[in-house]
């Protein structure tokens, strides 16, 4: 049993490297680094300006990280940064004109492929996908919280 679930393991670490990779390859077909291609993914595709901090910790990057490509992205003239209104240093990034023709003409726009990807499969198998998805990620993260106390 050990060894099946070992194999089934790496199986499935294979495919969210080969995923990794698939995104990547997106980030430079379109001419960016992997964080300034998913800011500008994330603000062309849900239209919410966010916070740099807001992104760091949803996306797991590192603060740094994402100000540099921040910083790459306002020089492209791509991205402004606007003040929160009573925030001290708070500022949200918001896509420019010229930012919103980058994303409509060059951005491959990953959600749209994963939504067509998504339709391929039938109402039934995205419920069970998502289902365990969601099931499985639970129990992950139950699990690594133990190991980091």
């Amino acid at each position: 049993m050990d060894n099946v679930l070992r194999e089934q393991g790496m199986v499935l670490n294979q495919i969210y490297k080969k995923i990794g990779k698939l995104h990547h390859d997106c980030a430079l077909h379109s001419g960016l680094s992997d964080t300034a291609f998913w800011i500008l993914n994330e603000l062309y595709t849900f239209k919410e300006p966010v916070t740099q901090s807001f992104f760091s910790e949803t996306c797991g990057c590192v603060k740094q990280t994402v100000n540099s490509a921040v910083n790459v992205l306002v020089n492209k003239g791509y991205v402004y940064l606007e003040a929160l209104p009573g925030a001290r240093n708070g500022k949200v990034m918001k896509l420019t004109e010229e930012g919103e023709a980058f994303c409509r003409d060059k951005l491959i726009r990953v959600h749209e492929v994963e939504m067509r990807a998504y339709r391929r499969l039938s109402k039934e198998e995205r419920e069970l996908y998502f289902s365990l998805e969601k099931k499985w990620f639970s129990l992950f993260e139950e699990e690594i919280k133990k190991e980091l106390k």
